[in-house]
């Protein structure tokens, strides 16, 4: 049982993250609380991920998928899976919640945001010089969002990049890793 005091404590950072996330879905007034903003969120995203539930961490990337684009420079890291030692039996995989957690995030990143549009209404992004190389997601009118609310190729990508998918099959299949296996390959000899 995790204590009265701990579960507040959680909540009353989870609120203050929320809060830093609400300022950055909006026109920042100038660089120095762009700044202190970043500052502030790297602080308590790290407090809240030394004793994040799994709940915990869908709410941060519900957060991160709701930013403007080029979260991916300072926000990916926000995004981290942890993974439990168990030992295989049957009933371990049908119902894990660590496999349950990964499909979920995964499905999180892949589906698309409800209310992204109404989250960034009053967000008016910097002007700059687009890369012509750089890929864009477009919408079913086959236009691309020019306006700094569409998630980038880049975003997706770093995200993605957060998720472990040797770790999510060493999970599901309770086999070792390639390190694990030839480790122990080893020490028979």
């Amino acid at each position: 049982s995790i204590p009265w005091d701990h579960v507040n404590q959680t909540g009353q950072i989870r609120t203050c993250i929320s809060i830093l996330f609400h300022f950055k879905r909006q026109k920042m007034p100038d660089e120095v609380f762009a700044k202190d903003i970043d500052r502030w969120l790297n602080i308590l995203v790290s407090m809240l991920l030394r004793v994040a539930t799994l709940l915990d961490h869908r709410f941060l990337l519900n957060h991160l998928l709701r930013c403007p684009t080029g979260f991916s420079f300072w926000g990916s890291n926000f995004l981290q899976f942890a993974w439990a030692e168990t030992t295989f039996s049957v009933e371990s995989i049908i119902g894990s919640p660590i496999v349950d957690h990964f499909f979920l995030m995964y499905l999180t990143l892949l589906f698309p945001l409800v209310e992204r549009d109404k989250m960034l209404a009053n967000y008016e992004p910097p002007v700059q010089d687009s890369d012509p190389s750089e890929w864009a997601i477009l919408d079913e009118l086959g236009e691309v969002d020019c306006d700094g609310k569409q998630l980038l190729e880049r975003d997706y990508l770093e995200l993605l990049g957060q998720f472990n998918f040797g770790m999510f099959y060493k999970e599901l299949l309770k086999y070792p890793t390639p390190e694990e296996f030839f480790k122990n390959k080893h020490s028979i000899n």
